[in-house]
């Protein structure tokens, strides 16, 4: 038995609740071993919602509302976010961190039924924001504010609104999507700290503290030619002031009128001016969230939206934290009385410093690498996404914008950060992560180019760094490893698109580049091998794919480089340090950056494997592309490090658009300069065009190549995740058309059985 202490509603408050009588904190015993009932949860609760909707519930229970009485005797309830502690379900495990979609007790522990765990669903946090704000601006009172603004406010960009309450946890979202939508908001606080805070911090455009001003006086003062929407939280003085106020045909939005739910029957303010309802033909309408039209109506939106403005910090949401629920009463009250400055949320214990929390590291050379890479996203490639490039170049007769770089060279920043911008948040979003999970990948590859971090004046543009936060949080959330790999060095470290810049030949030696590159590597470095990201960062690789075959690269420069990169990374943490074996055989790097050359510990190298960029790989049958993916497994064995295979593809032609670069043919069907015809490419980048015989073809070779990579090294990473037409590249299409083989339980489900 452990001491339970929760928030017990002790009897009916005559006018305002009195702590103690009405309301009290008490301990009652609760078996954290208890069986459960079928079904059902034990869960440990850490946060819940203070709402003034709950006055309207501390009532008999023959005084009818739209909401339920709190049970005398019992926990009052709410919406609460906790952790399971134990399960007897198979939709919960242990650790799973949930949020009510209804009602639950505020106390340290609670048993759930079948029932209630009908109405409790994981807590879906992409962004990795506090948890608090979901029940906040991401939870009832978020949506309240989203909904009725938007299907009762009906705004119209120029219009007034007047909101009540402006500091509170509805008011401050209201005004902030007011000023979104182009409208002069003024709002009334209680003191000069929350007016200065509506003002300043959340751009409001005029307000007012009710206790030195009267409201009737403000409105005059303020909004001379009158308001058209007035979002009601208080009621009695200000709803009379708003009604003077209202131009005609305004619409009064009804959320709440807390300065009458402790004024005794007969004692309300006497609202005496409502026939100018009738000759302003105003609206008002009340609502509950709940209605079908209202919060169910907007929710999807609401959750997409807002998540990532608070993410971008684009939109702000103040919390008035309680901490600890020996203060719970003072808190509730607090707010009731409008002391609380934001949304009320009461802590009941801290998520954050959770003994339970879980934050398990990759087990390098242990584990298998099953993972995909992110590409195309943070680096334009004009293959993954040809739509970009062919709309750049849509006007160009000289169709020069042939990759990132020039997109910025020929465009400039602004209109190239506009493409930009609305590709980096299209292209790869929570959801794909979450489709990744699902289909059984444990590692993500995120390549991205040193401009992100530092454009050292070059065209390219900036902006794509937080992005990079935006995927930890993602993977975080849903249990996924990442790699960050520097894909793009200053100068192009292979003259290929997929460095940036597409180039005759490899400048990255030139100059200073070389130490351009190390320094975006320190800052990458300084952050994300800090050791708090190291349940999600599980390697930086310090470049992606040098050139060393190349005359204009020097394998003893890179070496240097190498261990310069390698050394930042040990000033922060022994986070793995990934070397990419720059298309040299990875044996060929043994006793490099290995505990006999200086202790050094934790590298792993990376080696690519394609048979698509050789004209004797392309005519090779598809048995033969089998066989080979067997027999070449021993180039890249033996290296003294944890070796994987960064990327890999189970296309066996180039046929995909632009693959070889912009305005570029096909090698497989002779379009390339220099090439000869070998096949057609009809059906290669469309997958509903393929025969069975083509689809089994495709996962045989699939399947050796990944048998051989997981016979001979640390695991894998395909290459893409997706693209926007080139089937035989694209993990999602190829799973959707059952292709790609399905990994569950941490084995991949190999439909053809050994093949090397």
């Amino acid at each position: 038995m452990v001491q339970n202490k929760g928030v017990i509603f002790k009897k009916v408050p005559e006018g305002w609740p009195k702590p103690g009588q009405d309301l009290a904190v008490e301990a009652r015993d609760i078996d954290l071993d208890q069986q459960l009932p079928a079904g059902g949860l034990l869960v440990k609760n850490f946060y819940a919602s203070f709402d003034p909707y709950q006055r309207g519930r501390m009532r008999a229970p023959e005084s009818k509302s739209y909401s339920p009485p709190f049970e005398l005797g019992k926990p009052i309830t709410n919406r609460s976010i906790f952790k399971v502690v134990k399960s007897d379900t198979d939709k919960f495990q242990k650790g799973d961190v949930l949020i009510t979609r209804g009602i639950s007790p505020i106390e340290e522990y609670s048993v759930f039924d079948a029932e209630t765990v009908k109405q409790v669903q994981k807590l879906e946090n992409p962004y990795n924001l506090d948890p608090k704000h979901f029940l906040g601006a991401l939870g009832m009172p978020g949506l309240t504010a989203w909904s009725s603004f938007y299907e009762i406010g009906v705004p119209k960009k120029g219009e007034t609104i007047f909101i009540s309450a402006a500091s509170g946890a509805v008011g401050q979202l209201v005004g902030q999507l007011a000023k979104h939508e182009g409208l002069t908001v003024i709002g009334s606080v209680g003191d000069d700290k929350k007016l200065d805070f509506i003002t300043s911090e959340l751009g409001f455009d005029a307000g007012f503290n009710y206790k030195t001003e009267k409201p009737a006086d403000a409105l005059a003062r303020l909004a001379p030619n009158g308001i058209d929407i007035y979002y009601e939280n208080v009621g009695g003085e200000q709803l009379e002031a708003a009604i003077n106020a209202m131009n005609n045909f305004g619409r009064i939005i009804a959320c709440g009128m807390i300065s009458q739910y402790n004024t005794k029957p007969g004692e309300q303010y006497p609202i005496r001016n409502l026939m100018q309802v009738v000759a302003k033909r105003l609206t008002i309408r009340g609502f509950i969230v709940g209605d079908e039209n209202m919060g169910p109506r907007h929710y999807k939106d609401h959750q997409e939206k807002l998540q990532k403005w608070l993410h971008e910090g684009t939109f702000k949401a103040k919390l008035s934290v309680t901490e600890g629920i020996d203060n719970a009463v003072d808190g509730f009250l607090g707010m009731l009385s409008g002391k609380n400055f934001g949304k009320a949320v009461l802590q009941i214990a801290d998520l954050e410093k959770d003994d339970e929390k879980r934050a398990v590291d990759f087990r390098w050379g242990q584990e298998k690498i099953r993972g995909v890479n992110i590409g195309g996203w943070l680096v334009l490639e004009p293959w993954i996404t040809p739509s970009i490039f062919d709309a750049a170049n849509a006007n160009r007769p000289q169709k020069d914008i042939v990759d990132e770089y020039t997109l910025g060279e020929k465009l400039g920043r602004d209109a190239a950060l506009s493409i930009l911008r609305k590709h980096w948040d299209t292209w790869v979003r929570w959801e794909d992560f979450n489709k990744i999970k699902q289909s059984g990948f444990n590692v993500v590859r995120i390549p991205v180019g040193y401009w992100a971090y530092d454009t050292f004046d070059s065209p390219y543009v900036s902006g794509a760094n937080v992005y990079v936060d935006a995927a930890i949080d993602w993977a975080r959330s849903l249990g996924l490893k990442i790699i960050i790999d520097l894909h793009g060095a200053p100068g192009s470290q292979n003259g290929y698109d997929n460095s940036g810049q597409r180039t005759d030949a490899p400048q990255w030696q030139a100059g200073d580049n070389v130490q351009k590159t190390l320094k975006v590597l320190k800052t990458i470095s300084q952050k994300y091998a800090q050791t708090q990201f190291q349940d999600v960062v599980i390697g930086v690789q310090l470049l992606n794919e040098p050139a060393l075959y190349m005359p204009a690269l020097s394998k003893d420069v890179t070496a240097q480089f190498y261990r310069d990169g390698y050394g930042q990374v040990r000033e922060v943490s022994d986070t793995v340090v990934v070397l990419h074996d720059g298309f040299q055989a990875p044996n060929t790097w043994n006793g490099f950056l290995t505990p006999s050359d200086n202790n050094a510990q934790n590298v792993a190298i990376d080696h690519h494997e394609y048979q698509v960029f050789d004209q004797n790989l392309l005519r090779m049958s598809p048995t033969e592309h089998q066989q080979f993916a067997c027999s070449n497994s021993e180039t890249y064995n033996g290296a003294d490090k944890w070796t994987f295979v960064g990327e890999w593809t189970g296309a066996m032609t180039d046929c995909a658009k632009y693959l070889n670069g912009y305005g570029r043919g096909a090698r497989y069907d002779g379009t390339l300069a220099g090439s000869t015809f070998i096949g057609n490419c009809d059906i290669q980048s469309d997958i509903s065009r393929w025969s069975q015989t083509n689809k089994d073809d495709t996962r045989r070779y699939i399947e050796a190549q990944i048998a051989a990579f997981e016979a001979k090294t640390q695991g894998w990473f395909w290459w893409n995740f997706k693209t926007e037409g080139a089937a035989e590249w694209d993990a999602f299409r190829l799973i959707d058309a059952g292709v790609f083989p399905a990994i569950k339980g941490g084995q991949v489900e190999y439909k053809f059985g050994a093949i090397c």
